[in-house]
């Protein structure tokens, strides 16, 4: 069994609104760096726990995750990067990524 690890799961805001309720269906992809999830998926961004290896840069998932392995859901901007940031910068782009806020927080998975 691996240890549990940090993923990212962008979306829109109505789809975050769904996934608090039912959470992740299957198939859904998670991002290993959060770059990726504001890229790839949207400016809602889950932080979620999973024991899953970190040989790949994102994983599908193979069956519906509940909604419990949600650590924190996210709003995120991206704005263009200057020297004196310090977010997270946009893979490939002159970007960063900005949190606005926190819209849920959970405890930290045992």
């Amino acid at each position: 069994m691996n240890a549990k690890k940090v993923w990212w799961h962008g979306t829109c805001e109505k789809h975050a609104r769904i996934i608090l309720q039912s959470g992740f269906k299957k198939g859904t992809y998670f991002a290993a760096h959060l770059e990726d999830a504001i890229s790839f998926g949207g400016d809602h961004v889950f932080t979620v726990w999973l024991d899953w290896p970190r040989r790949y840069w994102q994983i599908r998932s193979g069956s519906h995750f509940p909604a419990s392995i949600i650590r924190n859901l996210d709003v995120y901007m991206v704005r263009p990067f200057d020297m004196e940031s310090v977010a997270s910068r946009v893979a490939g782009k002159d970007e960063v990524a900005v949190r606005l806020r926190n819209l849920a927080t959970k405890k930290v998975p045992t």
